[in-house]
């Protein structure tokens, strides 16, 4: 249903681009079996255009000139040993990740975002989905949540805003598909947000919150199929 669904945005003139937590070498293997040029990777702090031949980063509010991963790794290492038991590194997915990190368990995001506050104010945490997996490591975290730290500034609505804007777009020409809770923040800079049926079944919170924005619309379908379900709404608005 998803393959059909980018063979008929495709003819139609629409364009896709992909928006996604994964590092750069993931995301670009997927635009590359899709068939796709332009991809936003690590929540947008990756811009990638033309299949490549340009990159954009955005470092946020990340001190100094390493690269922001690298100033990361310790603090993540810090916040990993004042968690113990609830959350743990992503590996190995944090390989080739250039501006974020990744981990994985159950917070009170929250109380988190403090700990980052008092600790490193210019980073922070985002929850980014529910892992279909558990950790052996983490015995009782079910169902296991991924979460990104990433420089301040740094998120998918800025990056699509950005793009939007790049392309001489209105926000009224866009739209955007998700399926995490932190998906919801990018509902202000595009004219709808669907949220495919795993997300809502995750996280069924979010219909209460999606109602403040009044642009957020849950799918049936999941994963795949609930895409298709946001191609067909945008490709034919009556349905």
């Amino acid at each position: 249903a998803a393959a059909q669904a980018l063979l008929d945005a495709r003819a139609a003139g629409l364009e896709v681009v992909l928006c996604s937590g994964r590092d750069r070498r993931r995301l670009g293997e997927v635009a590359r079996l899709v068939g796709l040029a332009d991809y936003l990777a690590e929540l947008g702090a990756v811009h990638v255009q033309g299949t490549g031949t340009n990159v954009i980063y955005d470092r946020g509010a990340c001190p100094g000139e390493q690269p922001p991963a690298e100033v990361l790794r310790p603090v993540v290492e810090a916040f990993v040993v004042a968690h113990a038991g609830q959350v743990e590194e992503h590996t190995p997915w944090n390989a080739n990740r250039e501006v974020s990190l990744m981990v994985r368990g159950d917070l009170d995001l929250e109380a988190a975002r403090a700990w980052f506050a008092t600790n490193a104010a210019w980073a922070t945490i985002h929850h980014n989905g529910v892992s279909p997996r558990t950790s052996p490591t983490l015995p009782g975290v079910d169902p296991l949540s991924i979460y990104h730290v990433a420089p301040k500034g740094v998120s998918k609505a800025e990056c699509i805003a950005r793009d939007i804007a790049a392309r001489g777009l209105d926000a009224s020409q866009c739209a955007f598909v998700g399926d995490a809770y932190a998906d919801l923040d990018v509902a202000p800079v595009v004219g709808r947000v669907f949220i495919t049926g795993n997300g809502l079944a995750h996280h069924p919170e979010m219909e209460t919150e999606a109602k403040t924005h009044g642009n957020v619309t849950f799918t049936a379908g999941h994963y795949g199929e609930g895409f298709a379900e946001c191609v067909q709404a945008i490709l034919d608005p009556g349905r």
